[in-house]
Formats: C-alpha cells, sequence, structure tokens
C-alpha cells in the first residue's frame, strides 16, 4: 500500500497522525517550560493499544473510522423531527435544541461530518464534510484529533490496519 494514500485517508479526518513501531504503542514525550523563572521537565508517557481493521481496498478506509468512531463515542440524542400533527403540518424541526447542541463549535477548533441530508439544517460557522453514510447523525471533530498508526500495514486479499482512535476529540449526534 502507498503510505501517501493512507495518509491522504487519515487526514480527512485527523490532524495529527502518529506513525509507531509495535503495538501497543508507547509513546514518551517530555514537555518542557519556564516556571518561577527556571526551567522544568515533565516526562509523560502514554500507552496505546491499537485496534486491527481488516478492508478491501483503501477506500473502504473512512467508513471503517467513522463506524469505530461511532461505536466507541457516547451520543446524544436530539428529538428534532415533529412528531405530531400539526408540527409535522407546518415540518417544524426542532432546530432550537440542535443549535444548543452545537452552540460551542468554534470554525478554528472543529469540523462537522455529516449527511447532505442534514447539511440544510446545520448553522454553524465551521467545514462542513459529508459522507451519505451518517444517515440522520453527525460527528463533530475536533481539529486536534488524533490517531496512532502501525507504520506496518500488512496487505493478504486486502489491508490490515492498526489503528488507536480517541473518543475525546468526537461528539456524536443523532437526529430522531
Amino acid at each position: 500500500m502507498d503510505s501517501y494514500n493512507l495518509e491522504e485517508y487519515l487526514q480527512k479526518i485527523f490532524t495529527n497522525i502518529l506513525h509507531v513501531d509495535s503495538n501497543p504503542a508507547i509513546l514518551n514525550t517530555t514537555k518542557v517550560f519556564k516556571e518561577d523563572g527556571k526551567i522544568k521537565h515533565v516526562n509523560k508517557k502514554e500507552e496505546y493499544i491499537l485496534t486491527e481493521f481488516v478492508i478491501e481496498s483503501l477506500d473502504d478506509l473512512e467508513s471503517t473510522i467513522i463506524t469505530e468512531i461511532l461505536n466507541i463515542t457516547e451520543k446524544k440524542k436530539i428529538d428534532f423531527y415533529p412528531t405530531t400533527f400539526f408540527k409535522k403540518l407546518f415540518n417544524r424541526c426542532n432546530y432550537d435544541e440542535l443549535s444548543k447542541q452545537l452552540d460551542y463549535i468554534k470554525e478554528e477548533e472543529h469540523f462537522i461530518i455529516t449527511s447532505n441530508k442534514l447539511d440544510g439544517y446545520l448553522d454553524v460557522n465551521c467545514d462542513v464534510n459529508i459522507n451519505e453514510s451518517l444517515g440522520n447523525t453527525l460527528i463533530v471533530v475536533r481539529k486536534d484529533s488524533k490517531v496512532v498508526v502501525l507504520k506496518n500495514v500488512i496487505e493478504s486479499n486486502g489491508y490490515t490496519i492498526q489503528l488507536y482512535i480517541d473518543s475525546k476529540y468526537f461528539s456524536v449526534i443523532t437526529l430522531n
């Protein structure tokens, strides 16, 4: 597999892509800062257990990642569509509740992945990426999102890719 293509697909969702050599991946970092006129060092050790995904083609990677995000992220449900006869008659969707849920979004910090069906309902100041498989669901992605990926991709009747996706970078909202 061409690593450039893998990188291209991952960049559709993740800003920070960390390539590692082993699973579990151990990442040691040192934060250096100045406090009270003295230079301080804080060491941090993070361990990531990567999940293995088997896909038939690279085109399946985006939908596989979206499915994983939907599986690992807590979902908020909004009663959005009209339920009473009069609301249906006047097509009164619950825009206020949707706006309230998306109020925290800032253009420089987030983007949204949603279906074309929901794009027309969104009144947000950020990029919106369309993925038709989402239906009545939207995913709010922090722009500092991170994925940890194993460098060695195995090709045999498709691709075996190992990734770690952290749910803290995502919010999932389902409109009922």
